[in-house]
Formats: C-alpha cells, structure tokens, sequence
C-alpha cells in the first residue's frame, strides 16, 4: 500500500504536546479559517504527498518508507528522554540532534 498522507511534522513529536500520549488530542487554531478545534495529531500538519518523488525506477513513496524508519526510532528515542528526563544518552541525544536538524531546514 502507497502512503498518500505525509506529515511535514512528525506525529511522535506532535504527541509529546498531548496530555495522554497514548489517546493525543491537541488543541489547534486555524488561523486562515479563524477557528479552533481538538484533534489527533495525525489529522494535521500533513499534507496528501508531501514527500512523494518522480524519479524513473523509484517507488513514490520511497522517502515518506525510509522517513517512517527514522520516525520509529524518534519515536523510542523521545519516550526515553521523556523518562529519563535527561538527553544523556549518547544514541538518543544523536537521534534527537538529527530530527532538529531536519527541522531546521
């Protein structure tokens, strides 16, 4: 199956802004439709294709697989630091240094 709904912010990190991680609502305001509602975070900061590539001879979806790898081990990563409260662990810290760094761009 081709994923279609790409999030350009990630829905691991959206969630540590929810009260219950494991049932996330968040709080949005649409200000171009100046209204607010709840919502899970996989309802927004997404967008149909986002990621999605034409190249010759590779998969549409090819970034938005690979991508989801890395969001999985953002994943881990973020609920560890949360625990621990602290980035010293060295893979984690690296893996958190990557994801700001693709924030930053």
């Amino acid at each position: 199956m081709v994923a279609r709904q790409h999030h350009y912010v990630s829905q691991c990190y959206l969630n540590g802004f929810a009260a219950d991680r494991s049932k996330p609502k968040l709080f949005v305001v649409d200000a171009k439709e100046m209204r607010s509602f709840e919502t899970n975070p996989k309802n927004i900061a997404a967008e149909r294709d986002f990621h999605a590539i034409d190249i010759d001879g590779v998969a549409r979806d090819a970034f938005e697989n690979d991508f989801s790898k890395f969001e999985s081990e953002l994943d881990q990563s973020l609920r560890r630091i949360i625990a621990a409260r602290s980035i010293s662990n060295d893979q984690d810290r690296a893996v958190l240094f990557n994801f700001i760094a693709m924030l930053s761009e």
